[in-house]
């Protein structure tokens, strides 16, 4: 379903959301393993919003022997957390149909297509205009 590539065990998928977008590969793995960037220069394991995001989905599913490596880019952390989310989703569907129903019921498998609204001319933001003169 999801565009989705396997190739020497592992699973490729990328997702999106607002501007940041998610490179992951999964695969089998004796304990579980989840590298995201550079873990040398990221703050990325330091946040515990982060964290539960993007570890909740193992714990769901009650299997937690993979190992996982991201690439993110673009966005704010939740965004971040949300496209790496939602790219291990895919892997995982792909992997194992069977999981879909406990995913779909949590709202893992929806994409959220909103994305920030552009400035228009004239106007000082989105929405935001000037202050209007009746003289």
């Amino acid at each position: 379903m999801y565009k989705t590539k396997v190739c020497n065990g592992w699973t490729y998928a990328s997702a999106k959301k607002k501007t940041a977008i998610a490179k992951v590969k999964v695969c089998l793995n004796e304990s579980f393993v989840l590298v995201i960037n550079n873990p040398a220069n990221d703050n990325h394991e330091n946040d515990a919003l982060f964290k539960y995001i993007t570890h909740n989905v193992f714990n769901l599913i009650r299997y937690k022997n993979f190992q996982v490596f991201a690439l993110v880019k673009g966005g704010g952390l939740t965004s971040q957390a949300y496209a790496i989310r939602l790219a291990m989703v895919k892997c995982l569907l792909c992997l194992n149909d069977g999981i879909r129903p406990v995913l779909k019921a949590n709202n893992y498998i929806s994409t959220d297509c909103r994305m920030v609204e552009r400035k228009k001319c004239g106007h000082c933001k989105a929405r935001k205009s000037c202050q209007f003169s009746k003289r």
